[in-house]
């Protein structure tokens, strides 16, 4: 991110005053200048970002379904234990 850049703390630093608390005064705030993409480039990272959030919710969807269908799985197990349908037997 270019306001976390070496270069744009340094601008800030060679800005401010000094009293109490450092200052930076609009001056120095309206002569920032920052580098920013293009609306084509802009609009490509948003697309990319928009793909892969996509890619993320459908397998975070996936695994919420898989757990669903364990935690079912393991009630009906236990259930079939209790009722006996299931033998448990000790093999040590």
């Amino acid at each position: 991110m270019s306001i976390q850049s070496g270069y744009f703390r340094r601008f800030i630093e060679l800005g401010w005053s000094f009293g109490t608390q450092p200052n930076i005064g609009m001056g120095v705030i309206e002569n920032i200048r920052l580098i920013v993409p293009s609306l084509i480039e802009q609009n490509l990272i948003i697309n990319y970002l928009d793909e892969q959030t996509q890619l993320i919710n459908t397998s975070i969807q996936k695994e919420q379904l898989r757990i669903e269908k364990l935690k079912e799985y393991r009630q009906s197990l236990i259930s079939d234990v209790v009722t006996g349908k299931i033998k448990v037997t000790d093999y040590e």
